[in-house]
């Protein structure tokens, strides 16, 4: 990788992760039971923040969350701990005071008229003593969303301030969660906004995702052993440079860092090009296998010639992704989730998992839902991909 100084402006970011996908109801909300439309308000909800979020910002289509595990945290989808403990370090290096906020709505709550400071120690951003401000509110829940005088607390001082704000929410899972994601959207942006019109040259870069996306329950046939649904979530990063688009080119959730990193410091890391043709697919599909980019110049349009190779984890699976292919193994059951779709006997203490490790190829973007297994009939990229990854 090689460092360049670009022409970027050192901006702040803003980053609102919402823990649950803030789409869930949005069809029975707006529906009733027979599939046509309500005549209730919450047909209102068909325009939303989230428009605005579409004509303001880039939006990601291949955006996928590398880590759904149940156990899995903000941190694990990241990177992991390793590549946290980097982007804290740089983050430090740059100067400038963090904000790490967190928001939990509750409905039978009120708010709390003091922020709740939480341990530097069970926050995903960790430094030194005192440079990051971790504060935690709870804000309570109105049938229409979140007031925004419950939210307006939280814009302190040092969050308007600061070179870097995580804002991460915790929804209760309630119908009117779309509402909620909603009003908070709403909320962050005017209050980007504000600090924008105090420094017009330097107005914050606000991205906004969620920590996974959403788990359907799906049957037979179309029960898939990795759901598409579960890695695939919403990305938009509003840097008010006016041009709006959508990209088709491969994201996953570690590219996050080194594209706040990139805004923070106006500088990026590039990729080497390969000299070849014949044999350029492979080797840049191998060099960038499972290494984060800055999303902030990725090219709109996918190129093949510059195909990733992300990782992706769930609780009894690992998974390949490129942009055509995604190579799923099944792992061995967890002796202490065992069910009878498991065919495992217990041998004393012992649990004896009788199954084989099976591979799954499926057609991306094509295959939406994971139901068609390829591996048969190409078998050979199967093991091309395996062979590029290094391994599971």
């Amino acid at each position: 990788m090689l460092s360049e100084t670009s022409t970027f402006v050192r901006r702040p970011v803003w980053l609102l992760v919402i823990d649950q996908l803030p789409f869930d109801h949005l069809i029975s909300d707006c529906c009733n039971s027979d599939g046509e439309q309500s005549d209730s308000d919450a047909t209102t909800l068909l325009y939303s923040p989230f428009d605005d979020l579409d004509m303001r910002s880039t939006f990601f289509e291949q955006y996928l969350i590398q880590d759904v595990r149940k156990s899995a945290t903000l941190q694990d989808a990241l990177g992991g701990k390793e590549a946290v403990s980097d982007f804290c370090d740089r983050l430090r290096a740059s100067g400038g005071t963090i904000a790490h906020v967190r928001l939990r709505c509750s409905m039978n709550e009120v708010a709390h008229e003091v922020a709740q400071t939480f341990d530097s120690a069970d926050s995903w951003i960790f430094g030194d003593d005192g440079t990051v401000d971790n504060s935690e509110f709870l804000v309570p829940l109105q049938s229409t969303g979140v007031e925004s005088a419950a939210l307006s607390a939280v814009c302190t001082k040092s969050f308007a301030q600061a070179a870097f704000v995580c804002v991460e929410v915790q929804i209760p899972s309630v119908e009117s969660r779309l509402k909620i994601a909603a009003s908070i959207v709403e909320w962050i942006r005017r209050a980007r906004e504000t600090v924008e019109a105090l420094d017009s040259n330097a107005p914050p870069v606000l991205l906004v995702t969620s920590l996974r996306g959403e788990a359907r329950s799906v049957v037979d046939p179309f029960a898939a052993v990795a759901e598409e649904s579960l890695v695939h979530a919403p990305l938009w990063i509003e840097h008010g440079a006016g041009h709006v688009r959508r990209v088709q080119s491969l994201a996953g959730s570690f590219d996050l860092l080194p594209t706040i990193l990139e805004y923070l410091s106006g500088d990026r890391e590039v990729t080497q090009e390969t000299a070849t043709t014949e044999e350029r697919s492979s080797q840049v599909l191998a060099h960038l296998s499972g290494k984060p980019l800055s999303l902030a110049r990725l090219p709109q349009t996918f190129h093949p010639e510059k195909d990733r190779l992300l990782r992706l984890k769930g609780d009894l699976w690992n998974a390949l992704r490129s942009h055509q292919y995604l190579l799923v193994q099944e792992q061995p059951c967890d002796p202490e989730e065992v069910s009878e779709s498991c065919e495992v006997e217990k041998s004393g203490e012992e649990f004896i998992d009788h199954r084989q490790p099976v591979r799954h190829l499926f057609l991306k973007p094509d295959d939406v839902w994971n139901v068609h297994n390829v591996i048969v009939a190409y078998e050979a990229i199967a093991d091309e991909m395996e062979a590029l990854s290094g391994g599971w």
